[in-house]
């Protein structure tokens, strides 16, 4: 897991205990200090599921960018309101862009690996 990932996770902790870090996301105590611990890889679900709570991009999540909000959300005046020009993403179109970041995650990883070694 990247330390980029697990310096964010502590950011959104902030001064709150983990107990209740893991009751703001509906998951056990144990498995959110796994994540701390970086003893666990988060699964895409979880990274939606922090994006979602927090209202933090998954880019800025996963150290891909220092925007903590993603560009479409702080472009959009009101959240609540939307404007019909720009209708809100489904919860399948935001999984589906969580996926695909996750994939560009692990390539650079992948691709980072190979060049350090030389």
């Amino acid at each position: 897991m990247s330390r980029k990932f697990l310096f964010r996770l502590k950011e959104l902790l902030g001064d709150s205990s983990v107990a209740a870090f893991a009751a703001a996301l509906d998951m056990p105590q144990t498995t959110v200090n796994a994540y701390f611990n970086g003893s666990r890889k988060p699964s895409v679900e979880l990274i939606e599921r922090i994006c979602v709570k927090f209202g933090v991009s998954a880019d800025w999540l996963l150290g891909l960018t220092d925007a903590r909000v993603c560009k479409v959300c702080a472009e959009r005046p009101n959240v609540v309101a939307l404007s019909p020009k720009m209708p809100e993403p489904t919860n399948a179109e935001l999984l589906s862009e969580i996926r695909r970041l996750a994939v560009r995650v692990e390539t650079l990883e992948h691709t980072s690996s190979f060049s350090s070694c030389g």
